[in-house]
């Protein structure tokens, strides 16, 4: 499995125009190796919190002062 490829289209919601990146990154790239790609790609520097959601399900890095953090809004 480790020379499958998920191709990934990152769009940033609410501007015009659209601002998008297209990328590919290995079946076994787990989420934090994500964020730091998309960290690259865009290109940011890790300023913000982030998330990742599949369903009901939340992942990433919780702001101990955020008691919202992970629900649905």
């Amino acid at each position: 499995m480790t020379d499958r490829i998920a191709r990934l289209r990152i769009e940033l919601l609410h501007l015009e125009p659209c601002i998008w990146r297209e990328l590919e990154v290995s079946l076994t790239t787990n989420l934090r190796a994500l964020h730091e790609i998309i960290q690259a790609v865009m290109p940011w520097e890790n300023y913000h919190l982030y998330d990742f959601r599949v369903g009901d399900r939340v992942y990433g890095e919780p702001d101990p002062e955020d008691a919202v953090w992970g629900r649905k809004i």
